[in-house]
């Protein structure tokens, strides 16, 4: 069966094809009814997505639709010409687009964003959200283009930083990943690399790609490049403080107070405030979300535990109560009050 062979964007050796042996199950050109000039190629997760390599067009759509090819040719008619080692991602339904430019690693929704001279002058906050762009975009369209120089490297190096973070501030630590999801990550990309023989793979590509569009994430939502230490260390201070109490709002009247405060205190044994409390914490995301998820199982298993001890301590005391005082004479000679409890006291502790 023929072969669909791409040239790669991007690409710092133009004489090396990058050949997908996957794409070639039935998606020859004539067989697939894919239109002249356009190339189709199948996610490692499935879907389809077809590429222009003359008019460096990406897209979604499935262009085999006569209506959504023509509203695709109407913006490529009034389209701008696009660099060498540029792509535009284009949409037949909405006029969303996206620039991609594989040599600087960089997306936007502008070729100004992406290429030029003023590129090299970009500071450290728009830096971070093209290039989380751009693996975003590989991570949905890997066939075709292989992964830039360095990527994996990149990779290695975030991972080794994350784990130096975990080892130095422990529960404290901003990075996105815990020590037993870094030693899996770097042990898939390992194991791959020792058991395959392609030069490039669209798998590892998605691999990649998405971990880097974490790691970019991350960077974004962590200020990297744009605050000295000190920043870090008043952020990692605030980490370490005390979680302040709840209290009722200042705009309840004291009246209102005193009844709310009442109410949850002695007839609500003070829930909703363990509740509330638990609330805030949970809602300090500090970079790692297996740890808000973990503190939530905690507290609803303690919940859940708490409910059933109860509900158990119910159901005892409302079957052992008919029982001993079905007979009036045994009520009168057997049991005295005090007796009653603590035999009572004593069946509950056995089902505890």
């Amino acid at each position: 069966m023929e072969r669909i062979v791409t040239q790669p964007k991007g690409s710092r050796d133009d004489a090396d094809a990058f050949v997908d042996d996957r794409l070639t199950f039935g998606l020859r050109r004539a067989s697939a009814d894919v239109p002249q000039g356009w190339i189709m190629h199948e996610h490692p997760s499935g879907w389809l997505y077809f590429t222009h390599e003359i008019l460096r067009i990406v897209t979604d759509d499935d262009i085999r639709d006569p209506a959504l090819l023509a509203s695709l040719e109407n913006q490529i008619s009034i389209m701008p010409p696009i660099p060498d080692k540029c792509e535009i991602q284009l949409h037949a339904r909405f006029a969303n687009r996206r620039f991609v430019n594989h040599d600087a690693a960089l997306a936007g929704y502008s070729l100004k964003a992406v290429y030029g001279p003023q590129v090299d002058c970009l500071d450290a906050g728009a830096l971070i959200r093209l290039r989380k762009l751009y693996w975003s975009f590989l991570q949905e369209h890997p066939c075709h283009a292989p992964l830039p120089p360095g990527a994996e490297d990149d990779v290695v190096e975030s991972m080794t930083t994350f784990h130096t973070e975990n080892v130095m501030f422990d529960n404290l630590s901003p990075s996105p990943f815990s020590d037993t999801e870094i030693e899996k990550l770097l042990d898939i990309l390992q194991t791959h690399h020792a058991l395959t023989t392609r030069p490039q793979s669209p798998s590892r590509t998605v691999f990649v790609a998405w971990l880097l569009r974490r790691i970019y994430g991350h960077r974004d939502a962590a200020s990297h490049g744009r605050h000295t230490r000190k920043f870090f260390d008043e952020l990692l201070l605030a980490k370490q403080a005390p979680p302040q109490s709840i209290q009722p709002s200042e705009r309840l009247s004291l009246i209102t107070k005193v009844c709310l405060g009442t109410l949850m205190s002695f007839f609500l044994w003070a829930v909703p405030y363990s509740y509330l409390q638990h609330l805030r914490n949970a809602m300090e995301y500090r970079g790692r979300l297996s740890d808000v998820q973990l503190r939530w199982e905690h507290y609803i298993s303690k919940l859940v535990r708490e409910w059933t001890d109860f509900n158990l301590v119910v159901c005892i005391r409302a079957l052992i109560k008919p029982a001993l005082f079905h007979n009036k004479g045994c009520r009168r000679q057997c049991f005295s009050p005090p007796q009653f409890h603590s035999s009572q006291f004593r069946v509950l502790t056995k089902f505890r």
